[in-house]
């Protein structure tokens, strides 16, 4: 129920308790039969001169109550909603912040896990970097190896191509010395 339609219930109830005073009807004033506002205005005025006389004073007072309520009302409403507001903002407020602190440590413990990762990558070159000079020392000491025992060879293969040359030339040079020889004779 509306503060309005309360007013108008307790109108009502004052006009019905009031006491009716006998009021000297009015002589009506002749009005001009063009003008029909100002008529309807007339007879507003003089209608609201006997509510005045009737309900006056018990209709201001009631209206002042009312007035009073409503500021009451008002003014709770007013503080209901401030808090309700100033509760909003705080719930907001605490969610934000409890929001960005946890955004703060997901950071945190990304750039840490970041690091760690870093660290790992890090160590792992290094371990690379290490087997692969490591097998660099393998391949050129297994290549010199290779080279040595291929120069020895081509050194021994070559000494015995050269024994076998002499020998090959010693025996070709008595040969044709035979045959030199036989033919000569």
């Amino acid at each position: 129920m509306g503060i309005l339609s309360k007013a108008n219930q307790i109108q009502d109830k004052a006009a019905e308790k009031a006491p009716v005073q006998p009021t000297t009807p009015t002589p009506p004033k002749p009005a001009a039969p063009t003008v029909k506002a100002e008529a309807a205005h007339d007879v507003g005025t003089e209608l609201e001169k006997v509510r005045d006389l009737l309900f006056g004073t018990q209709l201001r007072e009631q209206q002042e109550t009312v007035e009073h309520r409503l500021e009451e009302s008002i003014e709770e409403l007013r503080t209901t909603v401030d808090r309700k507001v100033q509760s909003f903002q705080d719930s907001v407020t605490a969610k934000l912040e409890k929001q960005a602190a946890h955004l703060e440590t997901e950071a945190t413990q990304r750039l840490s896990g970041f690091n760690v990762l870093e660290e790992k990558l890090t160590r792992q070159q290094e371990t690379l970097d290490a087997k692969i000079a490591e097998h660099r020392e393998w391949v050129e000491t297994t290549i010199k190896a290779f080279e040595d025992r291929a120069e020895k060879r081509d050194e021994a293969v070559r000494h015995e191509l050269g024994t076998k040359l002499r020998d090959d030339r010693k025996h070709f040079a008595k040969l044709l010395g035979e045959l030199s020889a036989q033919l000569a004779d």
